[in-house]
């Protein structure tokens, strides 16, 4: 399988600690690569670094090609505007227009996971379920080849995991997601990469 993003003596400093280590590391190209590890593993750092939202201290980042890339956060943020105004502003930017379609394009994503309901409700009263939804809806609204996600089923219950795992494996199927998970061993997907950290550096 092809590399997507190539990780070559990477390390990132945070007040003299050396919060990554990694000397080589391949990101594959197609399917889930999942990022596992204890708290204060260093994830969420390697995942922004892959993510291009920061820039190790040392060491090279290189992607295959220049895609396009959309990312997660485990608290998402909100516009003080309904859902399907949180949801037609990213196409707004990504479209650099306005369009009469937008909101056809948005109730449809809404339906295919059955959460048109939510669609006129500020977008800051929703669940943290909801809310973690909706921040991956918007996430895969614009196509991202890239999706990247920082703990999304964290703290909530059965039924939103099951939800938000059913989206991102369905975009997994032909886009790339790059996933920070407690575990990965409940994810059913035929084409996975598992990444353990222990400390910032690889546990192989």
């Amino acid at each position: 399988m092809n590399t997507l993003i190539k990780l070559n003596n990477i390390t990132h400093v945070i007040s003299n600690k050396k919060i990554i280590d990694i000397e080589n590391l391949d990101i594959l190209e197609e399917g889930i690569s999942f990022i596992i590890g204890p708290n204060g593993a260093g994830k969420t750092t390697l995942l922004k670094i892959l993510a291009r939202i920061i820039s190790p201290t040392h060491g090279t980042v290189k992607y295959h090609n220049n895609y396009e890339s959309a990312y997660v956060f485990q608290n998402p943020i909100f516009l003080n505007r309904s859902v399907i105004q949180n949801l037609r502003y990213v196409l707004e930017i990504k479209m650099q227009k306005y369009s009469s379609t937008f909101n056809t394009q948005i109730i449809n994503i809404l339906d295919e996971y059955h959460l048109v309901h939510l669609q006129n409700i500020n977008a800051n009263d929703l669940s943290g379920g909801e809310k973690q939804i909706i921040s991956i809806i918007r996430a895969i609204l614009t196509s991202p080849r890239i999706l990247f996600l920082d703990e999304p089923t964290s703290n909530l219950d059965s039924t939103y995991k099951d939800m938000i795992q059913r989206i991102i494996v369905k975009y997994s199927i032909n886009n790339k997601v790059v996933w920070i998970t407690q575990g990965s061993q409940h994810i059913n997907t035929s084409e996975s990469q598992i990444i353990k950290l222990s400390r910032g550096k690889l546990v192989r």
